[in-house]
């Protein structure tokens, strides 16, 4: 029996940590990266911002300017370092054997024979995905194949 691969992924992380630390920000669009007045660059952004033209890499003044009514935010990385390290706790509870990919996603193995039936796979995404948003606030998109490569498309198809 071949292997099962699950790619677990919270995406637009550091701006999903930031809501996450804030609450109130509820669905307001988020942009994440240096200062504007120093030229700072777009780290992260929400969906909605990503939706209103932002795109990683540009100038924070330019994302300011694209969606005026987001929330700019300082990038804090001890902060999304933490989160990383809470969220790979998460992760570690349900399986053992986990292959961090960067701070927001993760390769998870979870082996051949019995355990890998497919309602146990499906069910083992699920509690996953309620164990990280319980524990962190985080969405998180479960993407599951026999190759890392196509776990990663089934994860980025499942959002």
């Amino acid at each position: 029996m071949s292997p099962v691969v699950l790619y677990a992924q919270v995406p637009y992380f550091y701006a999903e940590a930031e809501r996450s630390r804030e609450p109130a920000l509820g669905s307001r669009a988020i942009i994440v990266g240096g200062d504007p007045r120093k030229r700072g660059l777009v780290q992260s952004a929400c969906e909605a911002a990503l939706a209103a033209g932002v795109v990683v890499g540009e100038p924070m003044w330019s994302a300011v300017e694209r969606c005026p009514s987001a929330r700019a935010i300082r990038t804090d990385m001890k902060f999304y370092r933490d989160v990383a390290g809470r969220l790979r706790r998460c992760l570690r509870a349900q399986v053992a054997a986990i292959e961090p990919l960067g701070l927001d996603s993760a390769f998870l193995d979870v082996g051949a024979g019995a355990s890998r039936a497919t309602a146990d796979v499906e069910s083992l995404a699920v509690r996953l995905q309620a164990g990280v948003r319980d524990e962190t606030g985080l969405p998180l998109r479960v993407g599951i194949a026999t190759v890392k490569f196509l776990a990663r498309l089934a994860a980025e198809d499942a959002g």
